[in-house]
């Protein structure tokens, strides 16, 4: 059974509860339930808070494979861009609620590139949500 092999993969133990279960263990567990229901639509929302890099990288792993076999939408949101970069097809950034950026990932990080260096995704969200720090004032140093 697929939720089974999710709960081995991720190192859940299937005779612990879920309140007997550590922090990392019960986002595992919640990541193998969502994978597991191959929905038509699956939203993962900061699902892997908790678990350790082993973990994560299991399930972004198994997240790959089933996607692979089962092609279907996944909204995954995250703040750690660097690991799900690679994931992604389309990327959608937000800030404070609005949409600053969106499109295929390539494009988004092209339009946020600087030289010949291709932006990380990192990049992007510091050059979109970062305000601008006003030049020093050279009589005074104050900011304007």
């Amino acid at each position: 059974m697929f939720f089974t092999s999710l709960l081995e993969a991720f190192e859940v133990p299937e005779r612990r509860t879920p309140a007997k279960l550590s922090t990392g263990g019960r986002a595992a567990l919640r990541a193998a339930f969502a994978l597991a229901t191959r929905a038509e639509v699956t939203v993962l929302d900061e699902v892997h808070l908790g678990m350790d890099a082993v973990t994560r990288r299991a399930f972004y792993d198994a997240l790959l494979a089933d996607y692979a076999a089962h092609p279907r939408t996944m909204i995954l949101s995250s703040h750690l861009l660097e690991e799900i970069q690679p994931l992604v097809e389309d990327v959608v950034v937000l800030d404070r609620g609005r949409v600053v950026a969106a499109g295929e990932v390539d494009d988004v990080r092209r339009a946020h590139s600087r030289g010949d260096s291709l932006a990380s995704l990192t990049d992007v969200l510091v050059d979109l949500t970062t305000p601008a720090i006003a030049p020093a004032d050279p009589s005074t140093g104050a900011h304007r």
